[in-house]
């Protein structure tokens, strides 16, 4: 990614949150996903309150967005309570 400084990390994720053009959005649960497709970055929100829980450089493209998603949707699965 080449960002040197926290500053400089907190200001690319938020530049890629307000960005519209060439990204896709998805949303597991209360967790916003974002892609940029010419970057490549990843940035994960928390959709309550817009924090940022991670900014990445993806080592696979797309495919690791949506391994980022599936993921989380697993751990979502396995949170669920169980019927008896």
């Amino acid at each position: 990614m080449g960002i040197t400084s926290q500053r400089a990390y907190t200001q690319a994720a938020k530049d890629l949150a307000k960005k519209v053009d060439d990204v896709i959005e998805a949303k597991v649960g209360n967790t916003l996903y974002k892609y940029d497709k010419a970057t490549e970055n990843i940035l994960i929100i928390n959709g309550r309150n817009r924090k940022i829980k991670t900014f990445y450089k993806a080592d696979h493209g797309l495919q690791s967005f949506k391994k980022a998603m599936q993921d989380h949707l697993k751990v979502l699965r396995n949170q669920q309570p169980r019927r008896i």
